[in-house]
């Protein structure tokens, strides 16, 4: 719980000590941080700093999910939200013209230290001839233009709803050599 008072000497409230008191610049505003322990911090635990805070809170989720707490106080003007990444790249794929359609699990590709991959909201765009779809936010389908061949560039991109991030990989179609059949006559 957050209290705050706009003259420490006027509002009645909780008397600021010197040391929990953050003075905003050119304001009279103090704030006091009173309890944390609907988050599971005690009211004894220091911080000089809300990055101070912030650690010790992110530490203490046994999920790591940070996934709304980060957007709330991004909302306050305060970014502590890191960007989704890509830290294994989504690496580019040789198909025969024809092949069957292909799935890719973009999760297994992408990572956010606040939010989990459920939460993340995936998008792409591509060129060429192979039909792109995006199935439960997860599956990456490409599917081939009958007898197309030629190179597919697609761009994924992920986002946490602050940050996003993108990836680009190519879909190379290799053309299949046709048997050409000719007609056998056999004479008698």
């Amino acid at each position: 719980m957050l209290t705050q008072q706009t003259d420490s000497n006027q509002t009645p409230g909780p008397k600021l000590n010197t040391s929990s008191r953050a003075s905003l610049r050119g304001s009279k505003t103090h704030i006091q941080v009173i309890t944390f322990t609907n988050v599971g911090l005690q009211e004894s635990d220091q911080y000089q700093t809300f990055r101070d805070f912030w650690n010790r809170y992110s530490s203490m989720r046994e999920d790591h999910n940070n996934h709304d707490a980060v957007r709330a106080v991004y909302q306050n003007t305060i970014d502590y939200d890191s960007a989704p990444t890509f830290p294994t790249p989504l690496p580019d794929i040789n198909l025969f013209e024809n092949d069957p359609p292909v799935q890719i699990d973009l999760w297994i590709y992408s990572a956010d230290d606040e939010s989990k991959n459920s939460e993340l909201v995936y998008g792409f765009s591509g060129s060429g001839g192979c039909n792109i779809t995006l199935d439960d936010n997860e599956w990456l389908n490409i599917e081939l233009v009958h007898d197309w061949v030629g190179t597919c560039e697609t761009i994924i991109e992920v986002s946490d709803s602050i940050q996003s991030a993108s990836d680009t990989f190519q879909v190379n179609v290799i053309p299949v050599v046709d048997i050409q059949c000719l007609p056998i006559t056999i004479r008698n």
